[in-house]
C-alpha cells in the first residue's frame, strides 16, 4: 500500500506542478487558463483521499497507468500554456445582438410550462427516496416530471445549457438588451436547474458552474465597474442556488448511503462520496482499466459517431455498460477513468495519445484568439474549456450531449451570417459613398 500511495502521491504533485509552471511562463493570475490548471490540480489531489478510503476494493495499481493519465494531461493541457484570452479586447456583436435578444425570449417562453410543472412537484417529489430512484434515468435522458410538450421544450432548452452563461452576460454588458430577453435567460437557467435538481442528477449543475465561470472569464477583459459589480450579484446567486442544489443532492445521494464496504467511518461519509467522483479517475484507471483483455472502439468517448457508421443497435446506458464490460473485460464501466484513461480504454496506447493530440489541437484553433473576436467564436470556445475543465471525470459529450454541438453549430452558423450580412451592407454603404460623394 505504501509503495502505491507513493506512486498516487507522485502523480498529483506533477499535476499541481502545471498551474505552478504556467504562473512562471505567463506571469498572470487572473486567467481562466491559470484557473482551469488550478482546478484540476485540486481535483486532482483528492485522488489521495479516494485512495485511503477505497484501497481495500482496489486492485494492485498499475505506474503505467498513472504514468500515461499524467502525460495524456499534459497533452491535452498544452493549449493552456500558448492561449492566452486576456489579450481579447473587444467582443464584436455585429448583426448579433437583435437575434440574441429574440432568441432568449424564446428560450424564457418554452421554459415557462416546464418550470411551472417542476414547481408543482417540487414539494411532493424532491424527497431523497425520489431523487434516489429517479437518477438511475438520467442516463437516457428521460424527464420524468413533465408532460409530453414540456419534456420536449425543455430538451430544446438544454441542448443550449452550455452558453445561457454566455447569453446572460452578453445582455448585461450591452446597453441594447431587452429586459425580457434578460427575463427570459434567467428563467431558461432556472427551469434548467431545477429540473436536474428534480432528476436525482448534478453534473448537470456542475456544467452550468463551469459554464457560467467560464463565460464571465472570458468576458472579464471586456468588463467595466458597472458590469462587474451587476454581474457579480447576478452570478452570486445564480451560483448559491447551484452549490445548495449540489449539497443538498450529494446529501440525498450519499448522506444515508452504508459506506461499511470502505475505508471510512460514518462522519467521512460525504467527504468518501465527494472524492468518489472528484478524485476517482487516475486511481480506477491505475486499478481496474490498464490491463484489459480488448478496446471499446470509441463507444466510451464517441458511441454515437461510432454506431451511426458501424450499425451498432444497443442504446447509450445499461446496454452500452454491457458491451464495454463483456468486450474489454472493464469491471465498472459506469464509473469515472477521465480523459486519458476513456481514450486508452477506447483505442489503446497509441490510439488514445493521438486521440488527446487531435482533442488538444482542435482546442488550440478554437481558443487561440486575441484582440477583437466575433461573438459567435465565444459559443465554441466555451465548448472547448469546458473539456478541459471535466477531463478529471470523463469527456463531457460522450453522451447524448454530443447532440448539443450540432446545435450549438447551427447557432453559430446562424450569427455568422447576420454578422457577414451586416459587415457587407456596411461595405456597400461605405463604397457607395465613395463613388458617389453627393448621397
Amino acid at each position: 500500500m505504501e509503495k502505491e500511495l507513493n506512486s498516487v502521491i507522485l502523480y498529483c504533485c506533477g499535476i499541481g506542478l502545471l498551474p505552478i509552471f504556467h504562473l512562471f511562463i505567463k506571469r498572470r493570475i487572473k486567467s481562466l487558463s491559470f484557473f482551469i490548471l488550478l482546478w484540476i490540480a485540486i481535483l486532482t489531489s483528492t485522488s489521495i483521499a479516494f485512495y485511503l478510503f477505497y484501497y481495500p476494493i482496489l486492485n494492485s495499481l498499475s505506474p503505467e497507468a498513472l504514468l500515461f493519465s499524467f502525460v495524456g494531461m499534459c497533452i491535452l493541457t498544452t493549449p493552456l500554456f500558448i492561449i492566452d484570452e486576456t489579450k481579447i479586447k473587444r467582443i464584436d456583436f455585429s448583426g448579433c445582438l437583435g437575434f440574441i435578444n429574440k432568441f432568449c425570449i424564446v428560450l424564457g417562453i418554452l421554459s415557462i410550462p416546464p418550470l411551472t410543472e417542476n414547481l408543482l412537484h417540487f414539494n411532493t417529489q424532491s424527497n431523497m427516496d425520489f431523487l434516489v430512484d429517479t437518477h438511475a434515468l438520467t442516463d437516457s435522458g428521460e424527464v420524468t416530471n413533465l408532460s409530453f410538450l414540456s419534456s420536449k421544450m425543455i430538451n430544446f432548452c438544454s441542448h443550449f445549457a452550455d452558453i445561457l452563461g454566455l447569453l446572460l452576460c452578453t445582455l448585461l454588458i450591452n446597453k441594447k438588451r431587452n429586459k425580457w430577453a434578460v427575463i427570459g435567460i434567467i428563467i431558461c437557467i432556472l427551469s434548467q436547474l431545477i429540473n436536474v435538481f428534480l432528476k436525482g442528477g448534478r453534473l448537470s449543475v456542475v456544467y452550468q458552474l463551469y459554464a457560467f465561470f467560464i463565460a464571465y472569464m472570458l468576458f472579464y477583459p471586456v468588463f467595466n465597474k458597472k458590469n462587474v459589480s451587476k454581474i457579480n450579484k447576478i452570478g452570486a446567486v445564480i451560483v448559491s442556488i447551484c452549490i445548495l442544489l449540489l449539497i443538498v443532492s450529494t446529501q440525498t445521494r450519499f448522506g444515508d448511503k452504508d459506506v461499511t464496504y470502505i475505508n471510512a467511518k460514518e462522519n467521512q461519509a460525504m467527504l468518501a462520496a465527494l472524492s468518489t467522483y472528484t478524485g476517482e479517475a487516475p486511481i480506477r484507471f491505475s486499478s481496474f482499466g490498464w490491463k484489459l483483455k480488448g478496446h471499446s472502439e470509441g463507444h466510451s468517448l464517441y458511441h454515437y459517431v461510432v454506431s451511426f457508421f458501424n450499425g451498432t443497435d444497443f442504446k447509450l446506458g445499461t446496454e452500452n455498460r454491457e458491451w464495454i464490460q463483456k468486450h474489454t473485460g472493464l469491471k465498472y464501466p459506469q464509473c469515472f477513468y477521465g480523459l486519458p484513461g476513456y481514450s486508452y480504454i477506447d483505442f489503446g496506447i497509441g490510439g488514445g495519445i493521438l486521440n488527446i493530440c487531435i482533442i488538444s489541437f482542435c482546442i488550440l484553433k478554437i481558443c487561440k484568439r486575441s484582440g477583437i473576436i466575433k461573438f459567435y467564436d465565444l459559443i465554441f470556445m466555451i465548448v472547448c474549456f469546458k473539456i478541459l475543465m471535466m477531463s478529471t471525470l470523463f469527456f463531457p459529450y460522450c453522451n447524448s450531449k454530443i447532440f448539443d454541438l450540432g446545435y450549438l453549430f447551427a447557432l453559430r452558423l446562424i450569427l455568422k451570417k447576420l454578422s457577414e450580412r451586416i459587415h457587407q451592407r456596411k461595405t456597400t454603404s461605405l463604397y457607395s459613398r465613395y463613388n458617389n460623394p453627393q448621397i
